[in-house]
């Protein structure tokens, strides 16, 4: 194609344009685009195009020629149904959710999760988009038409709109320009962009707060958009990402999963460096910011746990300088369960920090973190950035992600600035955290609505909701208190002296602080001595934060009547340090969950009363499951069990020297401390350690654990296993008992697989008559058990003698199987 204009004149001018090889040529004149004009009669003759045209001084005009492939108007086909929003929605609603009709399905699962009776309930609209268009922008795909439709409804419904949920993917793609809805990627809800080139990457961004500003007669999707709805998007692109949406929400708000990890928060903060300040220029800014969210803008019961990438040790790989356990934590922490993840620092669509200490394509696969989705807060750049068709963010998949990653993201959707990111992340938390009337944080898009009230820079603007704007995260509603620690009021200061036995007294409180009186379930609580100040040097740049001090006591007690008592003895370990420990508790039943916080004791002195205690505590240790004896067969993935007793305790603070910690074939370089593992169901003289070892080598192992109870007396355990790996199944250690068999015999067998395997075991006589097959399939433990009550096909009990068993065992694909023969006796 060839643009070009006319000269500046009053004479009648003939334009020869040559080197054309085809006739099929076309001039317009384009001066007004409002009247574009075909240039007819012209002449073709030897490739050259020749035409002429009047002109006028003062009026220049501009001419395009091209070929036959400009676009021309579609076909159009069928008739629009006829509709009426206006009327029938002039009883209005709380919250709307505007979604394609592809997506209408899911929708209106959401409406039935959001209008079910309880503390949740709001009214809610799901409408089409594209009835929107039809009436409120003649059809076209006009985004202004989705504000204009807010505004008749804020203006006339009978329940104005609050809340408004854009359930579908956008880009700045309006026209299909770059051709890619074929490919499945299509402009479900047109977002707004920022009137600035999409090259510009700082200037230019997408917002959906232009969509729910109504005040204003003509505003405009630029800096001090001020929002009158509380908004937010989740950008799906098939009606099953959308229902995976939907199923998160419905488990995230379920009963059934309430658990301890709503109470915990993690902090990931990054380091001062960066690939064009290597050596540390940005100091401690970003983990200066972390530290300031958690310690000043979140709640004092939320337990908080820190991975600042400074305190990690660094190795220089052939992609750049890494920090691998920092990578390793963050997957650890998120698949535990974690009620919000905020990340502080450098980051992009797929990664943060310059270390890539989360990295979208390496990370999420690692994610197995169903029913446990945390809600994640980013100060970083570009983590939401879902206008763009050609790539998906991280913000953006975590959300779509079936049965894990995260339940929504506050996020940008281009670069931001730091010192601006740290002033939304502080108000965005004082927001989220705060309680309405019914003791229940506010709905996160109210949150996000009261934050961009009085920031709506266009720093704050590239911040966008990446959820439900309904949702709340799940702070549990309920409380307990502290009553007594031994029989001094909760409300007085307590010394706790080392080696002193406590007890705690709590009750269960309503939302209007009454006693509830027959509330019953279960508690779990930790006792921790007074935080640590951490300082780190890197790079000449220090580094100060704080860490939770060492564990005093953690356990889980029964809530019997609206009331609980937990007993304890301090360990000899206590910091002694000034300040005040913490008792942070959670609670639950079926129906209900709740937290407690005190900070009323302090941490000081050694009780002479205590009893004498020489003796460490006693250790059992099993792989898999209880039926584990030492010398037994394990897969290449074998659960640690470690069943702990001691008549004072067990010591947790996690001290040097005195920790809970694993040790593989002697290698004391490489301890697993498990001290933060331990949990305590049946009082503080029992517990138990769990732990998932992961990649060992096929090969003959010896594990020994080292424990201390709270007077600081030492034990440990050793025992030793082989470990096969699944290449091939081992069938092991068969046997039955009791043999001779009187009644009854079990059968007995190990196996290396970690998936299921079925079994079938075949009971002949010495001359190879089968009288009795029994099975059992879709076995997941790796020490089986079959019980036989020696009757054979018909149910007659077997004669006295000598009996040959066959035990088969196969993976439910068929890919493997073994099988291997014994004895057994009747005699009766």
């Amino acid at each position: 194609m060839l643009r070009f204009n006319s000269p500046d004149t009053n004479v009648i001018t003939e334009y020869s344009i040559n080197n054309f090889t085809s006739q099929s040529i076309k001039i317009f004149e384009i001066t007004s685009q409002e009247n574009v004009n075909l240039i007819n009669p012209v002449s073709f003759s030897n490739g050259t195009l020749a035409f002429q045209s009047n002109n006028t001084e003062g009026s220049v005009k501009e001419y395009y020629v091209s070929g036959n492939n400009y676009k021309s108007p579609a076909s159009f086909s069928g008739r629009v149904t006829n509709q009426n929003l206006k009327g029938e929605l002039a009883e209005g609603a709380s919250f709307i959710i505007i979604t394609p009709k592809e997506f209408i399905t899911a929708a209106n699962r959401l409406k039935t999760q959001r209008e079910k009776p309880g503390v949740n309930y709001i009214k809610t609209a799901v409408v089409d988009v594209e009835k929107i268009y039809n009436e409120f922008s003649g059809g076209l795909q006009d985004p202004v038409a989705v504000r204009n439709f807010l505004k008749y409804g804020f203006n006339n419904w009978q329940e104005r709109p609050v809340y408004v949920f854009f359930m579908g993917d956008g880009s700045y793609d309006y026209k299909n320009i770059y051709n890619l809805y074929n490919n499945g990627v299509k402009n479900w809800i047109l977002p707004i962009e920022k009137d600035s080139e999409y090259s510009d990457d700082v200037d230019s961004y997408c917002s959906d707060d232009f969509l729910v500003e109504i005040n204003e007669n003509y505003p405009e999707p630029i800096g001090q958009a001020i929002t009158d709805f509380a908004s937010g998007r989740v950008c799906v692109n098939s009606l099953s990402e959308a229902n995976s949406v939907v199923d998160k929400i419905i488990s995230y708000e379920d009963p059934a999963n309430f658990d301890k990890w709503k109470n915990n928060n993690l902090y990931v903060g990054d380091d001062g460096w960066t690939t064009e300040q290597t050596t540390g220029g940005e100091g401690s800014l970003h983990t200066d910011q972390c530290e300031d969210v958690a310690q000043n803008h979140t709640p004092l019961h939320i337990k908080k746990d820190k991975i600042y990438i400074v305190s990690y040790p660094s190795e220089i790989t052939p992609q750049g300088r890494r920090k691998p356990g920092a990578n390793t934590d963050i997957i650890k922490n998120w698949n535990d369960g974690k009620l919000v993840i905020n990340y502080t620092g450098h980051g992009s669509v797929d990664l943060w920090a310059h270390e890539h200490v989360f990295v979208r394509q390496i990370s999420i696969p690692l994610l197995t973190n169903k029913n446990k989705y945390p809600f994640l807060t980013i100060a970083s750049c570009d983590l939401a950035r879902w206008d763009d068709p050609f790539l998906i963010s991280a913000g953006e998949q975590l959300v779509n992600l079936q049965d894990k990653g995260a339940i929504g993201v506050v996020a940008a959707v281009r670069p931001v600035y730091a010192s601006q990111n740290a002033i939304f992340n502080n108000n965005l938390y004082d927001n989220l955290f705060k309680k309405d009337t019914l003791n229940l944080p506010l709905r996160c898009g109210k949150a996000m609505f009261n934050v961009k009230q009085f920031l709506y820079s266009d720093n704050d603007l590239k911040y966008a909701l990446v959820c439900d704007p309904t949702l709340r995260i799940a702070v549990p509603q309920y409380i307990t208190k502290i009553d007594s620690i031994n029989n001094t009021p909760g409300s007085q200061l307590f010394n706790m002296k080392a080696l002193q036995r406590i007890k705690i007294s709590g009750s269960i409180l309503k939302t209007d602080s009454s006693f509830w009186g027959d509330y019953n379930g279960s508690l779990d609580i930790s006792v921790l001595d007074v935080d640590k100040n951490i300082s780190i040097n890197d790079f000449g740049y220090f580094f100060n934060y704080k860490l939770d001090g060492g564990i005093i006591y953690k356990g889980k007690v029964n809530v019997s009547n609206g009331r609980w008592i937990v007993d304890f003895v301090v360990p000899k370990d206590i910091s002694y340090s000034p300040g005040r420990g913490k008792i942070v508790s959670y609670f639950k039943n079926n129906f209900s969950d709740g937290i407690g916080f005190s900070n009323n004791f302090f941490m000081s002195g050694l009780d002479s009363t205590a009893a004498a205690d020489s003796t460490g505590p006693d250790i059992n240790i099993y792989l898999d499951n209880r039926n584990f004896r030492s010398g037994d067969l394990v897969s290449q993935n074998p659960k640690l069990i470690a069943d702990f007793s001691d008549q004072s305790g067990i010591n947790l603070t996690g001290t040097i020297g005195h920790k809970i910690e694993a040790v593989l074939n002697d290698d004391e370089n490489n301890k697993i401390d498990l001290t933060a593992l331990y949990s305590s169901n049946s009082g503080f003289q029992n517990g138990t350690v769990e732990y998932q070892m992961q990649n060992l080598a096929d090969g003959k192992y010896k594990l020994q654990l080292n424990a201390w109870d709270t007077y600081n007396n030492y034990s440990n355990s050793v025992i030793d296993f082989t470990v096969k790996s699944n290449s091939d199944l081992v069938l092991d250690k068969i046997y039955n008992y009791p043999n001779p068999m009187s009644d009854y015999t079990s059968f007995t067998f190990q196996h290396n697989f970690d998936s299921p395997v079925d079994a079938i075991i075949k009971i002949y006589t010495v001359g190879g008559r089968l009288i009795k097959e029994l099975n059992k399939t879709n076995i997941t433990d790796k020490f089986v058990n079959i019980d036989w009550e020696g009757k054979d096909t018909d149910g007659d009990i077997i004669a006295n003698g000598t009996y040959i068993f066959k035990i088969t065992i196969k993976t439910q694909d068929g890919s493997f199987f073994k099988s291997s023969t014994g004895k057994l006796a009747k005699l009766k």
